[in-house]
């Protein structure tokens, strides 16, 4: 009988290896969808677009994202920006603003007519700080995170599409279950520092 703590813990190690992890939803994640230029688009409820640049050496990039409420369910969520400066990649950890539904939603705006009257969003916003961007070329994807007992699972929003992982969603925005994007996330041209 002393083998029995064994064989509990082995069939718990088991059971717990085989739980898969937490879901994203990807229904109605929304930064820019292809051909748009997040730059372009005003945020509901800010003065902001989707992307904005410093105006000045000191001011941070703005990354503003929209995705739907509990995107992972139960699981921890995060949302991070994972901004290649041309030399290495920065992972810089968002922040949840506040809860948007259709009606906050400008009528003309593409992400706004295929939501349900009753969907409840969320606006997330984060903040590239200013000694990350470099001179030149710069690149960012977001990445949606969810965290529970059974482990991770990420997807990444991104410009284009590409590859076997990436799809679109029925805002058009493109995203990926691969870290594998190389030339589908945003170009970002930063004056000089």
């Amino acid at each position: 009988m002393k083998s029995m703590p064994l064989v509990c813990a082995a069939l718990s190690l088991a059971a717990a290896l085989a739980a898969p992890a937490a879901d994203i939803r990807t229904d109605w994640l929304y930064h820019a969808a292809v051909g748009v230029s997040p730059a372009s688009q005003p945020v509901p409820g800010t003065g902001s677009s989707f992307l904005t640049l410093p105006a000045r050496p000191s001011d941070p990039a703005v990354v503003f994202v929209i995705t739907p409420t509990q995107f992972a369910g139960d699981a921890s969520e995060h949302v991070s920006v994972r901004w290649w400066d041309g030399r290495m990649a920065h992972w810089i950890r968002g922040n949840w603003i506040r809860n948007l539904t259709p009606a906050d939603l400008p009528p003309d705006a593409p992400y706004a007519r295929p939501l349900p009257p009753d969907a409840v969003l969320d606006l997330w916003r984060v903040e590239v700080p200013s000694w990350i961007l470099q001179s030149g070329e710069n690149f960012y994807a977001i990445q949606l995170k969810a965290d529970d007992a059974s482990g991770s699972t990420e997807r990444y929003l991104l410009a284009s599409g590409g590859g076997d992982f990436s799809r679109t969603n029925a805002l058009g925005q493109v995203w990926s279950a691969s870290e594998e994007f190389d030339g589908q996330d945003w170009p970002v041209l930063i004056g000089d520092r």
